[in-house]
């Protein structure tokens, strides 16, 4: 019997290396997890190359759509989502209200108040609420935009600078804590910095890792913005 511990929670790159290693190793897939892993590499340095601690950082708000518009729900701090968006180069307005490292929930007027620049829902495919924002396999376009576009009647957020530059975008909440989160990455990043982030395609990115790595065709919605 062997024990194999993995993090891919933490978002961080080393671990991530390390983790898929790992699996590799107690598979006897060694050259194939080197492959992922490469891949895997080369398109986070895509992003983190070009950043070179750029300032001001653009400021974001993440939040999970479980419960859909009408409720808000849990954001995250230097973890899982909070990561990815701090490694894409925003500044998240959760951090120093929501402990380091843990996940919770803003209060209204602590969003309203901190008015950030950029907002992402994530989505999956949370059957049990049909308000939840869906998304992955099988979901259109459409029905995703009618989901994000709802947001702008919570109370003051019409007033929010993301929602009045169009700025809110879904994301498949499974692409967190996997080692398809490069190209959640990449979609903040080429919103946060678009001149910087020319000629990366995080859509086509993930249609290739699928292709190359996954059992499965890529399809459905997973990175969108919304459409007013």
């Amino acid at each position: 019997m062997q024990l194999v511990v993995t993090d891919y929670a933490s978002q961080n790159l080393d671990s991530h290396i390390k983790s898929t290693l790992a699996i590799g190793y107690t598979l006897g897939k060694v050259e194939r997890a080197q492959e992922i892993v490469a891949f895997y590499q080369k398109q986070i340095e895509d992003v983190t190359s070009r950043l070179n601690n750029k300032h001001p950082k653009p400021s974001y708000y993440i939040e999970k759509g479980q419960k859909g518009a009408l409720h808000q729900d849990e954001t995250w701090s230097k973890v899982v989502w909070g990561q990815i968006g701090d490694t894409a180069g925003g500044k998240n307005i959760a951090d120093g209200v929501i402990k380091a490292g843990k996940n919770g929930t803003l209060t209204v007027e602590k969003v309203l108040y901190s008015n950030p620049e950029y907002i992402f829902i994530t989505g999956s495919h949370w059957v049990k609420n049909p308000e939840a924002l869906s998304m992955g396999y099988g979901i259109n376009q459409y029905d995703v935009n009618n989901v994000l576009i709802s947001y702008k009647k919570r109370l003051g957020w019409s007033d929010i600078s993301a929602l009045k530059s169009g700025q809110i975008y879904g994301m498949h909440h499974g692409l967190a804590r996997s080692l398809m989160d490069f190209s959640a990455i990449q979609f903040m990043a080429t919103k946060f910095y678009p001149d910087e982030m020319q000629g990366i395609n995080p859509e086509a990115n993930l249609i290739e890792f699928h292709e190359k790595f996954l059992p499965v065709n890529y399809q459905g919605t997973w990175l969108f913005k919304a459409q007013f």
